[in-house]
């Protein structure tokens, strides 16, 4: 497991090596390195969002990403029935996604 961490909300958050591989360093092998980034995204977000097309997804967003610090790094999280999630991807935004709705603060 690459993370294994509590949100702001008192979720438990994990990212897998196999996740971590498959959907973000396959499409951005430039990500290499920014694990780190992604645990203090889930740790401290700027906002977390609902995802407009999954309802058991949230998108958090922290302003800073190891690159660029005008960007915000967003990190798509899947919650299961008992409320744990597991990170789906992550990767640069310039904003939240149109059509996302507000969650926290």
């Amino acid at each position: 497991m690459i993370i294994d961490c509590v949100d702001v909300l008192g979720r438990r958050i994990t990212l897998s090596e196999l996740a971590w591989e498959v959907h973000v360093l396959t499409r951005r092998p430039w990500m290499l390195g920014w694990d780190e980034a992604v645990n203090q995204c889930l740790l401290y977000p700027d906002h977390i969002y609902q995802d407009k097309e999954h309802v058991n997804r949230e998108c958090f967003y922290r302003l800073t990403t190891p690159i660029n610090t005008d960007k915000f790094l967003k990190v798509v999280v899947e919650f299961d029935a008992d409320g744990i999630g597991r990170v789906i991807t992550a990767f640069p935004s310039r904003a939240p996604s149109r059509g996302e709705q507000p969650k926290w603060p």
